[in-house]
């Protein structure tokens, strides 16, 4: 029997330090001990290398759905399917899932899902994507019931699991009394519930990585960012450099009315009279965009060629 996990991201430096990312890599780790096992992921750089025994893939140049980061989609991951038995997708609303789920039928391969928080924009938004996967894989009991699957006969908690070889405290270290948050510093992580219930006389120690940016997405020559995730805040700028451009242009970001959407700006702050988005870039020219926060943080460069 081969296996083969599918995950949006690798876990570590190249990809997301993630707690989906870890246990996708930990699972897969721990299953190449017993059968051939295989992860294919994405990333910036195409790769294969070898954990132990786990053969893993990185998959390069994906297509990010609508520009989302943890959403990516290439057909290379139909190789990898027609080679393996039984397919387990990490993140069920992703596209990358439902093409897997909806080639596994095709093919009659066992295809599997484990919810673990994440998602993007994909089909299943639109029609239930249930059935087309042959068991739900969830790590609790909470998992099962959120994602409403409590009565469904196909659906199993199996658990997180832990390697307690490797994550296990260091008996030489001294201990405190002040607890500590290791992760991403995301809304639904719960910190903010964890702060407000913590005692007067108790302090808090949070470690993480700073929210990224979300990177900027045009569609036929506009804007096209939701406001839901994207980590972007009241006084942000498009900024622009390029062929044709005086330097830095600023574009001021907004809101749309229902709070749902970034939009831009007309006036460009360093143009007197203002400027529109689709005048200030040239015809065939090639600017680079980027998202800035007010407090300096940006986001990863998006290349437009008008």
């Amino acid at each position: 029997m081969r296996v083969v996990h599918l995950v949006p991201a690798l876990f570590g430096s190249a990809g997301i330090f993630g707690g989906a990312e870890r246990y996708a890599l930990e699972l897969a780790r721990h299953m190449a001990e017993r059968v051939p096992t295989r992860l294919v992921t994405f990333g910036e750089s195409a790769q294969e290398t070898r954990i132990g025994r786990l053969d893993v893939r990185v998959i390069a140049n994906a297509w990010h759905v609508r520009g989302q980061r943890t959403n990516p989609l290439s057909a290379a991951i139909l190789t990898a399917i027609l080679k393996a038995d039984v397919v387990h997708c990490h993140q069920r609303h992703v596209l990358m899932s439902s093409v897997a789920a909806a080639a596994c039928r095709v093919t009659g391969k066992r295809v599997f899902a484990t919810e673990l928080g994440g998602g993007g924009w994909d089909i299943s938004a639109y029609i239930s994507t249930d059935r087309w996967f042959a068991g739900h894989l969830h790590i609790s009991e909470y998992s099962r019931n959120v994602y409403g699957h409590a009565a469904n006969p196909r659906a199993h908690v199996i658990l997180g699991g832990v390697d307690t070889g490797r994550f296990c405290p260091d008996e030489a270290t001294r201990r405190g009394t002040t607890p500590l948050f290791v992760g991403r510093v995301l809304p639904h992580k719960g910190i903010a519930d964890l702060i407000a219930a913590l005692p007067d006389e108790m302090s808090l120690d949070v470690v993480g990585p700073a929210p990224e940016l979300l990177s900027p997405v045009f569609k036929k020559g506009k804007l096209a960012m939701r406001a839901e995730g994207s980590n972007i805040r009241t006084g942000a700028r498009l900024l622009l450099t390029g062929a044709g451009l005086s330097g830095t242009e600023r574009f001021p970001l907004s809101l749309n009315a229902a709070g749902t959407k970034w939009t831009v700006g007309r006036r460009v702050e360093s143009a007197p009279h203002g400027l529109l988005l689709s005048t200030a870039i040239l015809p065939g020219a090639t600017v680079t965009a980027v998202v800035e926060n007010p407090d300096g943080a940006q986001s990863r460069p998006t290349t437009i060629t008008s």
